[in-house]
This record gives structure tokens, C-alpha cells and sequence, in this order.
């Protein structure tokens, strides 16, 4: 089993794949801010009210804003951070050649080529979009599924990572 395919790698992808690595510490910051917002002027209208569940309702509001001002602040930076990283060609677009075969991941681009054995994948992640494949904590491969030639494709690329990669390693949709 053998898949090949050819994939242009650019800011929004970056950006997604930014995204997928911190969305778990962006929305646990959200969830935190909004429970201290709660707690604390929930404490201090109860103090004047009386009442605690008035006082942690009308809190709601201003906790769920709290939270959703911290997300979409972080998200605003990081966006910005990729495009002026784009902007003074610190990162660049790039054209990769991927192929997966029985050895395992052959990938070239005009950066260099690298062959991988199997072994050394720690994990491959399945989105609505793209597939991860996690090599170390600095280096990932992106496969954008917008990109494959067909819905098939994905299929293909799901079967030779149930085949060769370690199954505890995989998260994959289908």
C-alpha cells in the first residue's frame, strides 16, 4: 500500500496548524477566566445582594464576555504574529513531496528531503482539514485534505496509518 501526493503549504495552513497545537491552552485560559470572573464578582455582588444565584446570573454575562475578549485576543496575536513572520519572509510558502510506503514517510521539499521510518512517527492527528503527522516536539507534517485529489485519497492515507504506524499513537476521524 503506497500513497503519493504533492502539497503547497502556506500561511493559512500555518495558521490552522498554530491553532490545532494551542487551541487546548487557548480555550482552558477561556474556561479559567471566565470561572474566576464568576467567582470573584459573583462574591462581590452576593456581598451587596444577598442573593447567590442572582448574583452569579447577572455575573454570567460579563464572565462569557471575559472569556470570549481572552480568546479571540490570543487568536488576533497569533494571526498577526504568522502574517509579519510571512511579511518579512522569515517563514515562506513551500511545495512538499510526500510519499508513504512499507518503509515508511518520504518527504522532500526545497528545503531538503528526508526518509522516516515508521518507527519514528509519535503520532499521526486527523482534523476536518488536515492530517498531522507529529515526527518530534519541533517537527510536524501537514497534509492539507483540501489538496487531495479525492475523498478517497483520505481513505488511503487512513488505511496505510492503521497499517504501519503504532494504532496507540493515531487519531484519526474515520
Amino acid at each position: 500500500m503506497e500513497y503519493q501526493g504533492s502539497f503547497r503549504v502556506g500561511q493559512s495552513d500555518n495558521l490552522r496548524y498554530n491553532y490545532h497545537i494551542a487551541k487546548k491552552k487557548l480555550w482552558t485560559g477561556a474556561v479559567i477566566v471566565v470561572a474566576a470572573i464568576l467567582v470573584l464578582t459573583g462574591l462581590f455582588r452576593y456581598g451587596q445582594s444577598g442573593d447567590i444565584v442572582q448574583a452569579l446570573i447577572n455575573t454570567l454575562p460579563f464572565a462569557l464576555g471575559g472569556g470570549a475578549l481572552l480568546l479571540l485576543v490570543n487568536l488576533l496575536v497569533m494571526f498577526l504574529r504568522l502574517r509579519t513572520l510571512y511579511q518579512k519572509r522569515r517563514i515562506v510558502p513551500f511545495t512538499q513531496q510526500i510519499r508513504f510506503d512499507r518503509e515508511g514517510i518520504h518527504a522532500s521539499s526545497e528545503r531538503g528531503s528526508v526518509d522516516l521510518p515508521w518507527k519514528r512517527l509519535q503520532g499521526v492527528t486527523e482534523t476536518r482539514r488536515d492530517f498531522y503527522l507529529f515526527l518530534d516536539a519541533s517537527t510536524t507534517y501537514l497534509v492539507p485534505k483540501g489538496q487531495l485529489e479525492n475523498a478517497a485519497d483520505a481513505d488511503t492515507l487512513r488505511q496505510i496509518f492503521h497499517a504501519y504506524a503504532d494504532k496507540a499513537q493515531l487519531r484519526l476521524r474515520g
